[in-house]
């Protein structure tokens, strides 16, 4: 993981609550808006310490009891199209790490979702590569 795994700037990037759409037979990019969507709603809660919201955007393995508040921001750059296989998918995130109001350089994650219950959900994080 890219150190501590902050996002305190999700809001740049447009990120506000909602809730949460099953996905149905919908078109592509129904799909691809609402994993964009559950990865935002998540990447706030989780920037904001708030476990239940975390939870309700998290697959059945990534529930936490507890999360602390990010120790160092995380900056958003870019979410990009999720690659969807049937009823998971990745998607690649540009982010970096804020240390004293600098921002390090980006680097690429790629971020799994699932689709539970009929709902796609955060469902876990590769190692970064330089973006």
């Amino acid at each position: 993981m890219l150190g501590v795994f902050a996002i305190a700037s999700v809001t740049a990037v447009g990120c506000a609550g909602g809730t949460a759409r099953a996905p149905g037979a919908g078109s592509a990019a129904d799909n691809q808006a609402e994993i964009v969507d559950v990865l935002r709603r998540y990447l706030n809660a989780y920037n904001a310490g708030d476990v239940r919201r975390m939870n309700d955007t998290a697959c059945a393995a990534a529930q936490r009891g507890a999360a602390a508040p990010p120790l160092l921001p995380t900056v958003v750059h870019k979410i990009g199209v999720a690659d969807i296989a049937g009823d998971s998918a990745t998607v690649p995130v540009s982010l970096s790490i804020e240390t004293r109001g600098l921002p390090s350089l980006p680097a690429s994650v790629n971020i799994g979702v699932v689709k539970e219950d009929g709902m796609w959900r955060f469902c876990m994080m590769e190692r970064p590569t330089a973006a």
